[in-house]
């Protein structure tokens, strides 16, 4: 649509009086009688000057000029806005491959960093464990001193992820002294490998063997259940004492029988009868009970006790029996 007030060089809200003036200057300089003149221009000149001297064809005019600025006016915003977005969208890419890049970045360094400290871990682990190795090969020095030793042990069991299976490892080559240890060691870390136990509850020292049953005891490990019986007539007193505490422990009523004369048997030290009367209760059956009953009688203030604590744990164990049969 053509801009007749553009052609005369007018504002759109000009008079007549200056549409009229405008028109005789361009008229000037573009009729043909002006050899400079441009006929073309001219007729531009003499259609915007009609149109809008007319106060109707003006009128019309304006309202259709004015719709098409308004719809060019939008064009334009949108054309803007479209461009903007393709700025913006422009700028989201170069952030986003930014962002990739750094993410990549990132992941490099993570990786180099895990790697690192996954390299780290091994050193910081197998220099432990050669530390921890030498602490093991330590306790069968007969040179250290056993409170040396006894420190020696502590660090180990704190040790126990690593020192566990360098424990186990250790023991078959492991001289009588060292074996004590080791099985102190693997007792507290709460091993219950059989294998061990067994190995120990046949050693030909009685401290290996003590500590073997007390363990086998403690941790309840019955596979070891037969290595125990005869260890119920060993020499040593202190083993006779573990063993029948491991019997009790780990449910031997095998070993019922070797119990109540243990318990029976008055040269015994107290100790060993009141152990062996505990393990009673909670191995033994209905027989056992009235074989201990007659202790009831003993004069020693501490076997009676240890009869009627005995016979309470042996009864609630029958009863129970009875409810779950």
């Amino acid at each position: 649509m053509k801009d007749y007030y553009q052609i005369l060089e007018i504002h759109p809200g000009a008079r007549k009086e200056i549409i009229q003036n405008a028109y005789r200057t361009l008229a000037k300089i573009f009729h043909h009688d002006n050899p400079e003149g441009n006929a073309d221009t001219m007729l531009l000149v003499n259609e915007a000057y009609e149109i809008l001297m007319d106060d109707e064809k003006r009128e019309e005019y304006n309202r259709r000029l004015g719709s098409k600025q308004t719809k060019d006016a939008l064009r334009n915003h949108i054309h803007t806005l479209e461009l903007e977005i393709q700025q913006r969208e422009r700028a989201l890419r170069l952030k986003e491959a930014e962002l990739k890049r750094k993410e990549r970045e990132l992941k490099l360094k993570e990786e180099e960093f895990n790697e690192k400290r996954d390299k780290d871990k091994k050193i910081r682990d197998l220099k432990l464990k050669h530390e921890l190795e030498d602490k093991i090969n330590s306790l069968g020095d007969t040179e250290i001193p056993e409170s040396k030793k006894y420190k020696v042990l502590r660090e180990i069991i704190r040790e126990s992820r690593f020192s566990t299976r360098l424990l186990v490892d250790a023991f078959p080559s492991a001289n009588s002294e060292m074996r004590y240890f080791l099985l102190q060691a693997l007792g507290e870390i709460g091993y219950s490998g059989t294998d061990i136990y067994e190995a120990g509850l046949k050693d030909e020292s009685p401290a290996v063997r003590a500590e073997a049953a007390h363990h086998a005891g403690v941790l309840k490990i019955k596979t070891v259940s037969p290595y125990l019986i005869p260890l119920l007539d060993d020499k040593d007193k202190q083993v006779k004492q573990e063993a029948c505490f491991a019997a009790g422990e780990t449910g031997l009523y095998e070993a019922a029988e070797y119990l109540v004369k243990i318990a029976g048997n008055k040269k015994e030290e107290t100790e060993l009868r009141v152990t062996a009367i505990a393990a009673l209760g909670k191995c033994g059956n209905e027989k056992n009970l009235s074989e201990i009953s007659v202790l009831s009688q003993d004069k020693n203030p501490i076997i009676v006790e240890a009869v009627s604590k005995a016979q309470f744990t042996l009864n609630q164990r029958l009863l129970l029996k009875n409810v779950f049969n």
